[in-house]
């Protein structure tokens, strides 16, 4: 059996070898889709639902001289002597044995009378999602509606083409003659009410959090928006306008977007266009004047000069301002237990990019200062520190990602506690020295000062989010396919967040948030969806804005409890 499982593999990845580099394939020829059989995990016997799954894909997905589907009895034929269950790369290797150019691979988890859908539709070319698909319902006959969910987002994102399946009553966009009206949504509805809602032109899509090895599950209702043509650099929420509820603002190249869940949509509140030769680095949102409005701080280079340009905004009543501009520091904001939201800044320095010292800035009359310096180890800067008893033991300590990437605690003095053993945090955003002796952001590839780049570190946020009287911390981590080992760029597959608590010797996970493809970009911890309870909120960069072509992005959301 072992050798002939051996040589399974072998044809396989023979076969993809040949289908990877053959390309005297017609242009117009309809593309072949390989539908593997869906991993099912119940305790009672659902082969009657496997079978239907299989029927209802091979139908949906067989789109007029688009595509066709290979008979489910090839496919069952397939896999008869593959180890199953099937993983993602022997999914990819199988379709190149049978000539396909997409595969469909999926499962099914039944909890009591609640079911989750997760589907993947790889590219067997580029050997990767194309599309990644999650799926809450509270009934097994729910699964019909995520398989017309799914096939239409296929058809939509992958060939163009808006199915006649694609039953999703919950988005703004339905093609329905009389569009269902939305019920009306207060500021204390259920998470798991208003994400099955609509969101301004894109429903949203119910997933379930990932179980960590051995350590626990997070599987919560979570919520995506619909994508964004950008690709988001930096977010926050916060109260920016004042009136008690929160607000989403993102940030791309030159443009802040900010966005509000209300009356069960996701919805824009303001556009802000910036300088075209301006590069916006990061974004965060707090109170830091006093004045009960969450100011939006934007750190913001010149591309022409190389110099900070840095500005705030805020609500005047009516529109949002500048308050201050051509602010010489980096800024980010982070949480102190005690004291609630800090904003800390840290100047440029033309030979390191970064200056030496972190600063607490404080509002003094109407300008924004440095005040007290904080203390950091040598080459960590303001993007990836925080300052929290992580330890649980009444200390504080330094929580921050070394220049390497990695995770640490170290003690007020820099000295190192602890080291993560694999980096963390990932980011695309990244800063250089250019030869005039300045600093600037951007996504130049190839020049001679790549190997002066600092890639920037992620947030870290430490909090008692189980209100346990211990505090955990909750970071990104984004997988590089590259390892970290290439210093011009950073091509990232999948991305997730994870928690951690301290116990004894070091950080040991607790759960994690499920792997999304793409990158993170930044994420927050705040109650968003304004419903007295926080969330877990991110940015997901599904595809990176270049010189060929838009970016994509979107919001996301997980509960907590």
């Amino acid at each position: 059996m072992k050798l002939q499982i051996k040589r399974t593999i072998a044809f396989i990845a023979m076969a993809a070898m040949v289908l990877i580099s053959t390309t005297a394939v017609a242009a117009d020829a309809p593309q072949r889709v390989l539908i593997l059989p869906f991993n099912i995990h119940a305790e009672q016997d659902l082969t009657f639902l496997e079978n239907g799954i299989l029927d209802m894909l091979s139908t949906r997905l067989t789109l007029a001289g688009k595509t066709i589907t290979i008979p489910k009895e090839d496919a069952r034929r397939a896999i008869e002597n593959m180890p199953k269950p099937i993983g993602e790369n022997a999914a990819i290797l199988l379709g190149a044995s049978l000539g396909a150019n997409y595969v469909v691979l999926g499962s099914l988890t039944v909890f009591g009378t609640s079911i989750s859908t997760d589907a993947r539709f790889l590219d067997v070319i580029q050997q990767k999602p194309v599309v990644t698909f999650n799926q809450f319902g509270r009934d097994p006959g729910d699964v019909i509606a995520h398989v017309n969910q799914f096939a239409g987002q296929v058809g939509e994102d992958v060939f163009g083409i808006v199915s006649r399946h694609a039953q999703q009553p919950n988005t703004a966009a339905s093609a329905s003659p009389h569009p269902v009206q939305p019920p009306s949504v207060s500021s204390r509805t259920h998470p798991e009410t208003v994400f099955n809602q609509t969101f301004g032109g894109g429903g949203g899509i119910m997933m379930t959090g990932e179980e960590p090895s051995g350590r626990g599950r997070l599987m919560l209702p979570a919520w995506k928006s619909r994508n964004f043509p950008i690709q988001i650099k930096g977010m926050a929420v916060g109260d920016v306008d004042g009136d008690g509820k929160k607000e989403t603002v993102f940030i791309e190249d030159q443009t802040v977007h900010i966005y509000r869940l209300a009356e069960s949509k996701f919805t824009k509140i303001k556009e802000i266009s910036g300088n075209r030769v301006d590069s916006y680095v990061s974004v965060d949102a707090a109170d830091i004047n006093g004045n009960g409005i969450a100011e939006i701080y934007v750190t913001c280079l010149s591309e022409t000069s190389g110099s900070l340009k840095s500005f705030i905004l805020e609500y005047n009543g009516t529109d949002f301002g500048l308050i201050a501009e051509n602010q010489r520091f980096y800024f980010r904001v982070i949480e102190d237990s005690h004291r609630g939201r800090l904003l800390l800044g840290q100047k440029q320095n033309v030979k390191e990019i970064f200056g030496q010292t972190i600063y607490e800035m404080k509002w003094v009359g109407s300008s924004l200062e440095p005040d007290s310096p904080r203390s950091a180890p040598k080459g960590v800067n303001v993007y990836g520190v925080t300052y929290a008893d992580v330890l649980n033991n009444g200390g504080e300590m330094i929580v921050a990602s070394d220049k390497n990437e990695h995770l640490g605690i170290f003690q007020p003095n820099g000295s190192e506690e602890w080291v993560s053993e694999e980096p963390f945090g990932g980011s695309t955003t990244y800063l250089e020295p250019p030869p005039e002796n300045t600093s600037r952001s951007g996504r130049h590839h190839g020049d001679p000062y790549a190997e002066k780049r600092i890639y920037l570190p992620q947030r870290i946020f430490v909090r008692d989010l189980d209100q346990d009287g211990k505090n955990e911390v909750i970071a990104v981590q984004n997988k590089d396919a590259g390892d970290r080992l290439l210093s011009r760029s950073r091509i990232f597959r999948s991305g997730n967040i994870k928690c951690f608590q301290w116990e004894t010797m070091g950080l040991y996970e607790k759960w994690r948030v499920r792997k999304v493809s793409g990158h993170i970009s930044d994420f927050a911890i705040a109650d968003f969806d304004n419903d007295g309870e926080d969330e877990i909120v991110f940015a997901v960069v599904v595809k990176e804005e270049s010189g060929i072509g838009q970016g994509k992005s979107y919001i996301a959301a997980q509960e907590l409890k």
